[in-house]
């Protein structure tokens, strides 16, 4: 977490991420699912891990699969043809990831869309591929069309409940029974909206679990006036190619405010309600660090505050912490070992 702001060396994002992993434990949280790492990053982990550092136990899904110019990829070079699949495919299982993410996503700023997508021919390629080697396909995805383009994948999870940043964004009825039929799990995000309200209630920096997991290089850029200024940047400058840079920090002046921001969180979270109320599986997931442009998404706390978010969806505490426990672990073919406190496990 804004690391884009820092500028972190190496040398410190090492040690940053040995400090998230101890706040994830501190937090309560005994397994992690990193939904889309880099190759260095998910062995330089396991390393940690693997010294008795403190920290969870360490799911990935290693390099996500994006289109060329599409969604993200600064961090993952796009794939283009078959063969190319079938190479990130084979880096991916000798990870021994859990599962494959997918990148299908048009564009979720307030300006409109701005990215490729994966041809069929290629998500053709990457269903196939990934069922020879038994790993489940999870999909980024936030819109109708792009849950719609992962179902047709066979998507086992779909990571991000819809974002609808000033537009409606909802589900249609037909979508959300598709979901439930297939049994296909919709991994929440709702704190990657919500953590972005921090700098106009600095207060939040002030809890007790906050004070105590979150490095003190990460407070101080969390603490510093210029921080909700350069997240609204990046997340209007993420958007569109066409908008010249002169504009960005008055368009994000209009949009990218506390009222807007929590519109938006409440439109996921009803159709995070509308989901459950189906019948579709809901998992709690953070996308911490969702990007490294925004800096009140703390590994640890963060998990806590969504566990929170998806109760005042409308879910019984119980089954908020179900979305945290028991549900995780069957999306990730763990259920049998963990995930309830029942004999065995």
């Amino acid at each position: 977490p804004g690391q884009a702001q820092r500028g972190d060396s190496p040398q410190t994002l090492r040690e940053l991420n040995r400090q998230h992993l101890a706040a994830y434990l501190a937090s309560g949280v005994t397994t992690v699912l990193d939904s889309a790492a880099q190759l260095a990053v998910a062995r330089e982990i396991r390393e940690v891990l693997a010294a008795e550092n403190p920290g969870p136990r360490y799911l990935t899904l290693g390099p996500a699969l994006t289109a060329p110019g599409g969604y993200a990829e600064v961090d993952w070079e796009g794939v283009s043809t078959v063969d190319e699949v079938e190479v990130r495919l084979d880096i991916i299982q000798s990870l021994g990831a859990v599962g494959v993410k997918v990148m299908i996503e048009r564009g979720y700023t307030p300006l409109g869309t701005s990215w490729p997508l994966h041809s069929p021919e290629i998500r053709a390629a990457i269903e196939s591929g990934a069922k020879r080697r038994n790993l489940p396909i999870y999909v980024h995805a936030t819109s109708e069309d792009e849950y719609r383009i992962a179902i047709d994948m066979g998507a086992h999870a779909i990571m991000h409940a819809p974002i609808s940043f000033l537009w409606g964004g909802k589900l249609s009825d037909s979508l959300i029974a598709t979901l439930s039929e297939a049994g296909t799990y919709v991994v929440t995000t709702l704190s990657l909206m919500d953590a972005a309200t921090t700098g106009s209630h600095p207060e939040r920096l002030d809890d007790p679990l906050v004070q105590l997991t979150v490095p003190r290089v990460e407070m101080a850029t969390a603490r510093d006036p210029e921080a909700d200024r350069f997240a609204a940047r990046a997340a209007i400058g993420y958007g569109p190619r066409w908008i010249p840079q002169f504009l960005i920090g008055v368009i994000a002046g209009l949009v990218w405010n506390e009222r807007t921001i929590l519109d938006t969180v409440r439109r996921s979270q009803q159709m995070i309600r509308h989901l459950h109320d189906a019948g579709v599986p809901i998992v709690v997931g953070t996308d911490t660090p969702g990007t490294p442009y925004f800096q009140y998404n703390f590994h640890g706390p963060t998990i806590v505050r969504e566990i929170e978010l998806i109760a005042a969806a409308g879910l019984t505490p119980e089954e908020a912490l179900a979305a945290a426990t028991r549900i995780p672990a069957e999306m990730v073919g763990l259920g049998g070992e963990l995930g309830a406190v029942e004999i065995g496990k």
